[in-house]
């Protein structure tokens, strides 16, 4: 673990961004690795995979299907993870971003469980219009919320429409005007 946390002072002294794979929070399954994305890497005949030591190489079992139902994204990368010093030697805020949805809950108590922290995580998909906030302390969930974004009236210059609120996602993210 201190090897974790020097590596985060170091982010927190440049700014500098580095991916984020959530499975290093949350193991993930070799058999479903070696399956592939759509579980198709090689067919197993069925005289095989209908034995419960090889069910994990039933057809279907993918990586698409463990990272949906494991981190809650279909890919379980978050880009651009990168910390933002606030000035306290004991406050870490990230930022990082993963296609179409946050990660589960299961992602983020193992982060608050692993560094013994409390984690509030803020999300905001803007195409599909929904929002949230949930937060954890030493592993385990203590509040959330969901919303859906609210946008203004009338369109920007560029022809869009301005996120409004809720309040803690203008609050929280920098690119809604935080």
């Amino acid at each position: 673990m201190a090897t974790a946390w020097e590596d985060i002072q170091y982010l927190r002294s440049t700014g500098e961004a580095i991916p984020m794979d959530m499975r290093t929070l949350l193991p993930t399954s070799l058999a479903a690795e070696l399956h592939g994305f759509n579980g198709c890497l090689w067919k197993t005949p069925e005289v095989i995979w209908r034995q419960a030591r090889w069910q994990a190489f039933a057809p279907g079992n993918s990586t698409y299907h463990l990272y949906q139902c494991r981190y809650g994204v279909k890919w379980p990368n978050g880009s651009g993870f990168h910390c933002i010093d606030g000035g306290y030697a004991t406050e870490l805020s990230a930022e990082f971003d993963t296609p179409w949805g946050p990660p589960s809950a299961a992602v983020l108590c193992a982060l608050s469980a692993r560094f013994r922290c409390q984690v509030r995580h803020v999300y905001a998909e803007e195409g599909c219009g929904f929002c949230g906030y949930s937060e954890y302390d030493h592993g385990r969930l203590t509040d959330h919320e969901s919303d859906e974004i609210e946008f203004s009236d009338e369109e920007n210059e560029d022809g869009f429409q301005d996120v409004t609120g809720p309040d803690y996602i203008l609050d929280s993210l920098p690119h809604y005007g935080g």
